[in-house]
Parts: C-alpha cells; structure tokens; sequence
C-alpha cells in the first residue's frame, strides 16, 4: 500500500511539538511518537532502545564488518559495502557529517601501511590480479604515484 505524500505530512504534523516517547529522550518526536534516532532504531532493530545515543564503533571495526574474508588469508577479500566509482567506500560521520572515505585506506592505516598523518599523499595501490573489491592487506602496497588505480585497466 501507497501512503500519498500529503498523508505523510499529516503523520509528522500530528507529532510536532510533542516529545518523543522513549523515557529520558530530550527530542522531539516525528514519527510515530518517536524522534528520528529511535525511530530509526525501531525500524532496524524492532526496539528503540535506551534514550541515550549508543557509542560510535571505530571506522576500522565498521569497515571490517564489510569485508568477506571467508576464502582464507592469502585470497582475496573482496568488500561487501558501499561501492563509489568501483571502489570501496565507507561513511565516516553521522547524519550531519556524511563524508566518505577509501575502506582501503582505512584498513592501511590501522595496519601501519600508511600513517593516518600522511593525509593524501601516499596512495594504496592493488596486486594487478586482485578483485577490484579487494581489501586484504598483504596485496595492498602504499605508493606515492597519484592515484595508481587511474592507470590500470579495471
């Protein structure tokens, strides 16, 4: 079933000004009696949970979730997550900050392939037989030529 777009502001007008539902929540409520975060809490996970906001996972521990590493060690590790132009890419910020970032790099830096000071100068370049999904660190190699993977036929 369709809900019509004015039938949908009506639901968001009927909670405006009220708080929201779950205990101890300063927020107002938008849907169904509930502010945006629980909400989305009761969509994902069929409970909104605590009033407080739970604490952020490390960006590595985020992006490894993404990475199949099922085919063993020295295979490769091909990412399950967002994809930008072809390459793995993980949301590193909340709502008001959607900014995203190599899941190569990511995992470069927490396996001191590249320092996290080097900024952009140092690139992550991939084995020429890898998947172009692949995120397993023994076929990464840093190298300071821009953007190695612009060379390669993909």
């Amino acid at each position: 079933m369709t809900i019509a777009s004015e039938d949908m502001s009506t639901k968001r007008m009927v909670n405006k000004g009220k708080p929201c539902s779950v205990t101890g929540c300063p927020n107002g409520a938008l849907t169904k009696g509930m502010c945006q975060m629980h909400y989305t809490r009761w969509l994902n996970d069929g409970d909104p949970g605590p009033a407080e906001k739970r604490p952020s996972r490390p960006v590595y521990d985020r992006a490894m979730d993404k990475v199949d590493q099922s085919a063993g060690p020295d295979a490769c590790h091909p990412w399950t997550g967002m994809l930008i132009k072809g390459l793995p890419t993980i949301n590193n910020g909340g709502r008001q900050n959607r900014t995203t970032m190599s899941a190569r790099r990511v995992i470069a830096e927490e396996h001191g392939l590249i320092g996290k000071d080097e900024g952009q100068t140092r690139w992550i370049q991939m084995r020429d037989d890898c998947d172009p999904r692949c995120c397993n660190v023994k076929h990464m190699k840093a190298t300071s030529k821009a953007r190695p993977f612009l060379d390669r036929d993909v």
